[in-house]
């Protein structure tokens, strides 16, 4: 269930802002298929930790790479942590008290917030 629910997020919710390309999760307020909000609740920076824990099944990340087992897919799995942790820490670090806001809006481009039909596939941009 876990690969499956990090798979839907990574293909259809993950975008980037417009002039930082920070990664970030957006949300799909009328389903798959239509745009994405540039819309981040602060409680989302909790999903870095949750992918970091996945991936690596609570070992440090240099000792879950030398097990069997460890793939490119992890990899990439790990990366979007570090992308999305940079984003929660940016989100933090922008504010004069230090504290993030409960939902963060972001500026993206409108082409990265659209979907489009590929033959047989919604695929996200």
């Amino acid at each position: 269930m876990w690969d499956e629910a990090l798979a839907g997020i990574q293909k259809h919710l993950i975008t980037s802002t417009k002039h930082s390309k920070l990664q970030f999760v957006a949300e799909l307020p009328t389903g798959i298929g239509s745009k994405l909000s540039p819309k981040m609740d602060h409680l989302v920076c909790f999903l870095p930790g949750s992918i970091a824990l996945g991936v690596t099944g609570g070992l440090a990340i240099a000792e879950a790479r030398k097990i069997h087992g460890w793939s490119e897919r992890k990899e990439k799995q790990m990366k979007l942590a570090q992308e999305l942790k940079k984003t929660c820490w940016g989100m933090y670090k922008v504010t004069e008290t230090g504290l993030t806001p409960e939902i963060a809006w972001f500026e993206a481009d409108d082409a990265d917030l659209q979907f489009t039909l590929f033959p047989g596939v919604l695929s996200h941009l």
